[in-house]
């Protein structure tokens, strides 16, 4: 129905007098506007009559007054009433409006609308060319948290969300059949999400491995392109570390992402972002967060949630860091603390960043369950093999009403594809799996279920064995025993501190990063293993002779640069943040290195770090001496042994950026020459004797990184902790 409004010309009194009319109480001026969508609305027009009186002119405002008549000829529409003026005349804007939907003004109406009621909602307009007035109304009701309680408990159909993790190893290969995987991700996605009844698609985070590099932006653009410039599925992409933000902010851009229909709001800065999709009646809010979202982005995120047009609807985050190889990040307690926890709607948190899978289901603070699933496949063959996640919410099943599957559809570069897709599933407990819970209940607002006690954390995996190449006397790793013995060890230490969150600690991490360049800061990374020498079962007696030495680790990213171990000088522990680094107060400067990435192998400029800012290898800190030095390509090797020559500092696949011009000299630096690392262990052999011969404290090393491509090991806390192996001259040998 399209309304067209006479123009009257009366009093000003007159004016008044019909906007403070008693039929008008319901009507609801909204402070949020602009955050409903087309998505949370139910269409109620064809139920309802919409009648208009004559528009009154007042000379003091220079508006036009009137209102709408609707009369509710069908069943009760129950919450709050949204009238939607479509089609407004050019030139003319409704200035009493809630808010608008894609242009269109909007007023709320509280209380709904009894069957057989009617209503009058007051409009008034600019119209400063005394054009003739004219739109067409619609009557919707809006989902909120008890409309929306209603649609949940109705629900009938399965759906899933789409998660694809980290796909910056695609964006940097050479082999377009590799690089296709990611193009085929979002290809099936697309093509399957009818028939699969996919709801939503998250990406989450770090969509390229170089952020500053525009051919692989160009990549994953290629890859992206179909899914930014269509509308029908939501969707999210979040920032991760290797995404530097005004980059991201050039190729996965706002005036796209804000223009789709379920778009509902983004935090300052515009790199945390909102959106809704709906299922069947119900609709579900999304929040995505960049990684290390601030203070502020939590902030946001929480009055988000109180919005009324928004309170009450189930909730799912998606992020780039939250939890890793054994529970929650400290990035991720921080969310947790600072949003999930304290938000009952939020029911489930997807992650990657930690280059593996895990999963964990902790309660909240009204006792609800959240599911908060980790997945991270870059360092499998071909980049990832394709391989992401597919979360199925099945409403009517009886039990396994979340149902998490592994999958990919690209597996091997596509090998046996059928219809251009290879439908691999991934089937282990860790990249398939179920929770069984009353989902309707779980995501309705006004629940009073009870969800019982938390379930335990998954317990970790057993430890693999030592590769029969390694021999050894003596070994510290957390849980294995001691040699001899039957006591595990437990006093290995690690920690890592981070320039861009100078204060946080990350004690308790599963996976540790020592990078040059995260997100323009330096993260450094610190390990040690205590009690190692001493007179007890197991220990290496002191004044002993080490005839060799090494570390096993299970390293959860390979790196293209060198990583540099140095002996540390000063007591540090997990509670270790890089202020207790770090000259106080605080000063900035600008720090040019030569980053040892072999795809970028430059001088590289970070423009704002701290004076003397982290762990220096001064002698003071960190002995200037380098105890080993080590490359790891890719696929990382499992274990990781220092003193095994893999790799090289010149990768293949690795197009080197020739020149590199030194900035003292002006010199060009020449192509690095071919060079096995981690083979020489002479220098972790001989700290440890230092160690064995009371001639230094155990303060263990520091890992100094030279490249933006950081490298990931797991922790003590981690699946498979780091293990220092040690023969000891004249000790019988365990293995």
């Amino acid at each position: 129905m399209k309304v067209s409004l006479n123009r009257k010309f009366a009093a000003a009194a007159l004016a008044l007098a019909l906007c403070g009319s008693a039929h008008l109480a319901i009507y609801a001026t909204d402070s949020f506007a602009g955050i409903i969508t087309p998505t949370q609305l139910n269409n109620y027009s064809a139920q309802v009559a919409t009648t208009t009186g004559s528009m009154v002119y007042n000379r003091a405002t220079r508006l036009y007054t009137g209102k709408l008549t609707i009369t509710n000829n069908g069943p009760a529409i129950n919450g709050t009433i949204v009238v939607l003026l479509n089609n407004l005349t050019s030139g003319v804007s409704q200035t009493n409006a809630s808010g608008n939907i894609n242009g269109a003004p909007y007023t709320l109406v509280n209380g709904g609308l009894a069957a057989g009621a009617t209503i009058t909602v007051p409009v008034s307009f600019s119209n400063p060319a005394n054009a003739r007035i004219t739109f067409t109304p619609t009557v919707n009701q809006l989902i909120n948290g008890t409309v929306n309680a209603q649609a949940v408990r109705a629900l009938t159909t399965p759906f899933t969300i789409a998660a694809i993790p980290d796909t910056q190893v695609y964006t940097e290969e050479t082999d377009p059949a590799v690089r296709d995987g990611f193009k085929k991700q979002v290809e099936w996605v697309l093509a399957n999400a009818a028939s699969k009844n996919i709801a939503f698609v998250a990406h989450l985070g770090d969509v390229v491995d170089n952020g500053i590099d525009n051919n692989q932006w160009i990549n994953a653009n290629t890859a992206l392109s179909s899914l930014l410039s269509q509308s029908a599925v939501p969707f999210s992409i979040v920032r991760g570390n290797h995404d530097e933000p005004t980059f991201f902010l050039n190729n996965i851009q706002p005036a796209v992402t804000q223009a789709k229909p379920w778009f509902i709001e983004a935090a300052p800065g515009n790199l945390s972002q909102a959106q809704v999709f709906r299922v069947e009646g119900a609709c579900f809010l999304h929040i995505g967060f960049q990684k290390d979202p601030t203070q502020a982005e939590l902030d946001w995120a929480n009055a988000l949630l109180a919005k009324p047009e928004l309170h009450g609807l189930p909730v799912i985050v998606s992020t780039h860091d939250y939890i890793d190889g054994s529970g929650q990040s400290s990035t991720g307690r921080f969310i947790w603390n600072g949003f999930v926890k304290n938000n009952p709607m939020v029911f489930m948190v997807l992650n990657g960043h930690t280059h593996t899978e895990y999963a964990v289901v902790n309660h909240d603070s009204a006792n609800r369950p959240v599911y908060q699933m980790l997945s991270d496949y870059q360092d499998r063959s071909n980049a990832g093999n394709g391989l992401m996640r597919l979360i199925t919410i099945d409403p009517a099943a009886a039990e396994k009403q979340i149902q998490v599957k592994t999958f990919s559809p690209w597996y091997n570069k596509g090998a046996g594809a059928v219809g251009g897709f290879t439908n691999y599933f991934e089937t282990d407990a860790d990249s398939q799996f179920n929770y069984n819970v009353n989902i309707k209940e779980r995501v309705a607002f006004d629940t009073t279920f009870d969800f019982g006690a938390e379930p335990p954390a998954p317990p970790l995996p057993a430890l693999n064995a030592i590769p029969a190449s390694v021999h050894y006397s003596h070994i510290f790793q957390n849980r294995r025993p001691l040699a001899g013995t039957t006591t595990p060890y437990d006093g290995t230490v690690d920690v890592q501190i981070n320039e861009n969150n100078a204060t946080l600690n990350y004690g308790g991490e599963a996976t540790l990063t020592t990078d040059m360049d995260d997100n323009l800061s330096r993260v450094h990374a610190m390990l040690r293993f205590d009690d190692i020498v001493g007179t007890g079962p197991g220990q290496i007696p002191p004044g002993s002779t080490i005839k060799s030495a090494t570390i096993v680790f299970s390293a959860t990213s390979s790196t293209k640069g060198k990583v540099k171990m140095h002996r540390m000088l000063v007591p540090w522990g997990e509670q270790s943040t890089w202020m207790d680094f770090t000259p106080n107060p605080v000063s900035w400067t600008s720090m040019t290195y030569l980053n040892t990435d072999t795809g970028i192998y430059r001088y590289i400029t970070l423009p704002s770090v701290m004076v003397g800012g982290g762990i220096d290898a001064d002698d003071t800190e960190a002995a200037s001496l380098v105890d080993m030095e080590f490359s790891m390509p890719k696929p990382v090797p499992t274990p990781f042994i220092l003193g095994v020559g893999y790799g090289t500092n010149n990768l293949a696949g690795i197009t080197y950026q020739a020149p590199a011009w030194d900035p003292n000299t002006g010199a060009a630096i020449p192509k690095p020459a071919l060079e096995y690392l981690s083979q020489n262990t002479a220098g972790l052999k001989a700290t440890i004797q230092k160690w064995v011969n009371g001639e230094a404290p155990n303060y263990g090393w520091y890992f100094e990184p030279t490249s933006s491509d950081g490298w990931d090991f797991e922790t003590a806390e981690g699946k498979q902790p780091p293990a220092l192996v040690i023969e000891v001259e004249g000790a019988p040998l365990v293995q």
